[in-house]
């Protein structure tokens, strides 16, 4: 029986009773099988003894492998192949089988003619003659250098790809064909609080109640992809309820990838926990609803203007205020110019120019003509955008329909021209009122002053005399109620003026008080003026002297028969003056307070039919002190009694440097020059 084996010479080998002979002569015949094989061959003969057999053959595969042409290696040792990095333990061993008539096989690392090493995998079997005795060796040799190399690096990136897998925060679950789990990596440890030996063995449906089915089925949900098919290393991706060790659930984003052949297959499961992503989604969604809703109750909306396409982006919000389908959408240069109103096109331009000119901020009010034609004023505001260099690409910003607040602005401007026209009116009217009335009442004060005086002759009857007495009063309390009218027309118009002076205040409070002693006494009260530190003002004497007039006379008149007023001054810390003037009245209930200072107001109107006055006293009082940058500060509460502080700042209040200063004339005794405010 004769068989062919591979490489095996021109006749092959032939097996004998078990014995393999050698039926060519390696030496003096060619063996055109052996060179056309592709594995590389050397053949070498059978003494082992000496400094290593010789070669007596190679193919052509070995000469391309090794480098080596067949002329100069054949009759050389094998260790002409050997070099430093080869391990030379590794031949006592193929030695001893080749001795005993064994195969041996083996792997080590070869140099080729120009000393490059290469990894060698050997397979050396004995050559029997005719007789049964080994008459050569041949040696099988294949180049294992690059596939030991990609073993190597296939070695080295499963072991990277594991402890990328082990250290991955995402969990990671493999599982068997049966469904249980096999593996898992710590991600998946820490996030379903399992350990690792308490997960491995279970059935995946401890995690996910549907087990790979379920994830399956969301991962195709999830991508819209056909399923796994058997065979194919194919991810899917979706979202999961997962469970943990005290049964809470978390959502879950699920990686599933199978390996095997359909219905053997492996499963690796990668989840990841999307509580916080869940969270801030849900946060996400809250605010965009808040802002959108804003947006709708302020009647507003976003946009985006591309200088290179001159299109404007419009987003929803925008489109429903102007009445369009509610959907973002791009609006070519001239699609929004015919929006504008023709009468606001060429300052609308001019704006966003300037914007553009000073890369600033653009803002412009104008009109838009809706599609109903509808009328709609809007405020829009705009911010630039510019690239990585600096220029400007667009411009982001808000619209917000402002129609209703421009509509109430015109009806305020038009309310508050219509009330400066009422309050001139009035002003005029009062001016007109003050001359034709001061002029005859000059004349009856002037007259009814010659009477009292009898200046051209005694009253034939007495009582005339006290009949013209109360003509005069009556026609000085005219007067002064038509002076302060005037004050508080002219206050109002801005055409009071301070006529400063430095006064001495001792005689200011003496002037101010020594005229109404008289009406004191017939009121049956006691009227005080303390003793203070002695100081100078820079004031306006005449406003002052009615300042404190004013006070005083509002004291004597709320104040019962046999009480007491009392004027007093002192210097504060800060360096200001106050000027207080108490009484022992009904009081003021402190809701009320703050409208007493009011024009043409009195507390209760029965004051009003039991003391005369039109209730300008305290307002003009408070007006005056505010021209001189002070204030007026009231205390009071209903029963018993106020105090009202007039109070001027340090830069008005001086030291006194003469004790004995007295103020001019006309101040000092109170004359009616003194009365009349030089700006009437």
């Amino acid at each position: 029986m004769e068989s062919r084996q591979p490489g095996g010479g021109r006749a092959g080998v032939t097996r004998r009773g078990g014995r393999i002979m050698a039926e060519m002569d390696f030496e003096e015949q060619d063996h055109p099988y052996l060179d056309a094989a592709p594995a590389s061959v050397l053949v070498t003969d059978c003494d082992l003894d000496r400094s290593g057999p010789r070669i007596v053959y190679v193919n052509a595969a070995f000469e391309r492998m090794t480098g080596w042409p067949r002329e100069e290696i054949v009759g050389q040792t094998p260790r002409v192949l050997q070099g430093r990095e080869t391990d030379h333990t590794i031949f006592s061993d193929m030695a001893s089988q080749l001795r005993a008539g064994q195969t041996w096989h083996g792997e080590t690392v070869n140099y080729r003619r120009d000393g490059t090493p290469f990894l060698v995998r050997w397979s050396v079997s004995p050559v029997r003659d005719d007789q049964g005795r080994v008459s050569n060796y041949l040696a099988i040799q294949e180049d294992v250098t690059e596939q030991r190399r990609c073993e190597r690096s296939y070695n080295h990136m499963q072991a990277l790809v594991a402890r990328v897998v082990e250290a991955a925060p995402d969990g990671v679950i493999v599982t068997g064909a049966d469904g249980r789990i096999v593996n898992v990596n710590q991600g998946a440890v820490a996030l379903l609080d399992w350990s690792k030996d308490a997960l491995v063995g279970q059935s995946f449906t401890w995690i996910v109640p549907g087990g790979i089915a379920a994830v399956q089925a969301a991962a195709d949900e999830g991508t819209d992809r056909p399923g796994v098919s058997g065979g194919q290393n194919t991810g899917t991706q979706g979202e999961i309820t997962a469970y943990r060790r005290d049964g809470t659930t978390f959502p879950a984003a699920v990686s599933l990838v199978c390996v095997g052949d359909e219905g053997a297959a492996c499963h690796a499961v990668f989840l990841r926990d999307l509580t916080a992503r869940k969270a801030r989604e849900n946060a996400l969604a809250m605010s965009e609803t808040r802002l959108r809703n804003a947006q709708r109750i302020g009647r507003m909306g976003g946009w985006f203007y591309d200088l290179a396409t001159r299109e404007t982006e419009l987003m929803p919000e925008v489109l429903y205020l102007f009445g369009q389908e509610a959907k973002a959408r791009n609006l070519a240069h001239d699609e929004v110019r015919a929006w504008i109103h023709p009468d606001d096109l060429a300052r609308v331009a001019e704006t966003f120019r300037a914007a553009r000119a000073t890369a600033g901020q653009y803002r412009c009010e104008y009109r838009l003509i809706l599609a109903d034609g509808t009328v709609m004023v809007v405020d829009v505001i705009g911010e630039p955008l510019t690239d990585d260099r600096g220029r400007i690409t667009g411009y982001a910003g808000v619209v917000q329909d402002i129609t209703e607040r421009h509509r109430v602005q015109e009806e305020l401007v038009a309310a508050r021209n219509a009330a400066v026209a009422s309050s001139e009116a009035k002003s005029r009217f009062l001016a007109m009122m003050g001359h034709e009335l001061r002029t005859p009442l000059n004349a009856i004060n002037g007259f009814a002053d010659l009477l009292v005086n009898e200046t051209l002759g005694r009253h034939v009857h007495p009582a005339y005399r006290d009949y013209a007495t109360h003509i005069l009063e009556s026609g000085e309390h005219l007067r002064g109620i038509i002076e302060s009218v005037l004050d508080v027309a002219r206050m109002e118009n801005g055409r009071i003026t301070l006529e400063e002076d430095v006064i001495c205040l001792r005689d200011l409070l003496k002037a101010a008080t020594n005229w109404m002693t008289e009406q004191a006494d017939r009121a049956n009260l006691s009227l005080e003026v303390k003793d203070g530190p002695p100081v100078r003002l820079k004031v306006d004497p005449r406003l002052m002297r009615q300042v404190v007039s004013n006070l005083v006379d509002n004291a004597i008149k709320f104040s019962p028969a046999g009480g007491r007023v009392v004027i007093a001054h002192k210097l504060c810390v800060d360096g200001s003056l106050q000027i207080v003037v108490s009484d022992e009245g009904p009081g003021i209930p402190p809701e009320y307070v703050n409208e007493v200072t009011e024009p043409f107001v009195q507390v209760d109107t029965r004051l009003e039919r039991k003391y005369d006055g039109l209730g300008l006293g305290l307002h003009l009082v408070q007006s005056f002190m505010r021209l001189h940058d002070g204030r007026l500060d009231i205390d009071s509460a209903a029963g018993v009694g106020t105090r009202v502080t007039a109070v001027l700042p340090p830069e008005r209040v001086m030291e006194m440097e003469d004790l004995n200063c007295a103020l001019d004339p006309d101040v000092a005794v109170g004359t009616d020059a003194a009365l009349v405010s030089k700006s009437a």
